[in-house]
């Protein structure tokens, strides 16, 4: 059929003529809507003012100090859930027990069984086949976990208060080993993962390694009045010197503590001494350690220390060769030590065989010192991820 123009003008007159009508048809789904919302809904887990969390001390084997930092998750994906994992700020990531969030029916000695798949949702968890190690520890110390890797929103915190994320990668553990003995190895005796809240790296389309790795508190939405972060409260006036309840080898005695803030403010940061880290080539990075010197003695030397919640006491000082040490040796009672950070931040302790053990080890060249659990007793930290900055205050 020969097409004319004047069929042509009837022809656009008529699908203008239903564009409209459709129109009208959509508008009357917006019925009281002067200005209709997208479909993407606001982020209801946003969070738009620094949020209190509680932490809990605890308390094991008769000590009088506490050993451990425990922080709370209350849900994985769909699924409601009790568990506790090791507050770390020297390391990057999650890792849980696998058996302590999935049924162990699914777990076998290589792996998760996920039925020949290259995924599986398990309770609106996303557990797929890629495998991955994560390691702790150093020198004899170091201990490897296997897992594979998951996809899930997670609650952190109770009801006293909490934070949601945003899907995000962890590890489920099916097995550990202790490198040096070859032996089984648990990830920690009385909790069920490790929490590392340091590096909020760039982050990456798929979690592959452990390098990959990013504290959990880096896959909050964070509105435009928060900066991204966190604030440790010093734990000393929570913690009155005795042990809460009975407790014994093999059972951690918990008490909460309300001294972890989720998000900061320029007001947060008021009072700390802040050390800015460098920002690498491939992405964000900040790691809880300062650069400063320690003084033992008469001896002065540059050190790197890392200030590590995961350590559950003492204090590991990479002490130069130069200096005449030829071999690692822990220091009397009562010897006196300092640090003081780059920008002044001073702080000094004196050694004993208990929560301030301290072991000196030969370095050829400035290593990184960790500092344990102790410090966080009498002295606050943050960590600044959006302007990189590691914060120090005293108590």
């Amino acid at each position: 059929m020969k097409v004319t123009s004047t069929t042509l003008k009837t022809r656009n007159f008529i699908v203008l003529y239903l564009i409209v009508i459709l129109l009208a048809a959509c508008s009357k789904n917006n019925i009281g809507q002067d200005n209709p919302q997208p479909t993407n809904s606001t982020d209801q887990n946003a969070l738009t003012a620094p949020t209190t969390l509680n932490l809990q001390l605890g308390y094991v084997n008769g000590r009088t100090f506490p050993t451990r930092l425990a922080l709370p998750i209350t849900k994985i994906g769909n699924q409601d859930i009790n568990i506790k994992t090791v507050f770390d700020t020297g390391s990057e990531g999650l890792i849980l027990k696998a058996e302590h969030v999935i049924s162990p029916s699914l777990i076998t000695a290589d792996g998760i069984n996920l039925n020949g798949q290259n995924q599986r949702d398990i309770n609106g968890i996303t557990v797929t086949s890629a495998k991955t190690t994560a390691s702790y520890g150093t020198g004899v110390n170091i201990r490897t976990f296997y897992g594979q890797i998951a996809y899930a929103s997670i609650t952190i915190g109770d009801a006293n208060g909490h934070v949601v994320t945003k899907s995000m990668p962890f590890l489920l553990i099916y097995k550990g080993i202790s490198k040096p003995s070859g032996n089984p190895t648990s990830i920690d005796p009385d909790l069920d993962g490790i929490c590392g809240v340091a590096s909020p790296k760039s982050l990456p389309t798929q979690d592959t390694s452990q390098s990959n790795r990013r504290s959990p508190f880096a896959y909050i939405n964070y509105s435009n009045s928060v900066i991204p972060g966190f604030k440790l409260q010093a734990y000393e006036p929570f913690f009155n010197g005795t042990i809460p309840g009975q407790a014994t080898a093999g059972n951690l005695q918990l008490t909460n503590a309300p001294i972890l803030q989720v998000g900061l403010t320029a007001n947060t940061e008021q009072g700390f001494t802040l050390q800015q880290k460098p920002v690498l080539n491939n992405g964000q990075s900040v790691s809880a350690y300062v650069n400063g010197k320690f003084t033992i003695g008469s001896n002065s030397f540059d050190a790197e220390i890392l200030f590590d919640t995961g350590t559950p006491h003492g204090v590991n000082i990479s002490f130069p060769e130069s200096l005449g040490l030829s071999q690692s040796q822990v220091l009397n009672d009562q010897t006196k030590v300092s640090f003081t950070s780059d920008e002044g931040y001073h702080y000094n302790y004196l050694a004993d065989q208990t929560s301030w053990r301290t072991q000196i080890n030969p370095a050829v060249k400035i290593g990184r010192s960790i500092v344990g659990l102790q410090f966080f007793a009498n002295n606050s930290f943050l960590i600044d991820f959006n302007n990189h900055f590691i914060g120090l205050k005293p108590l």
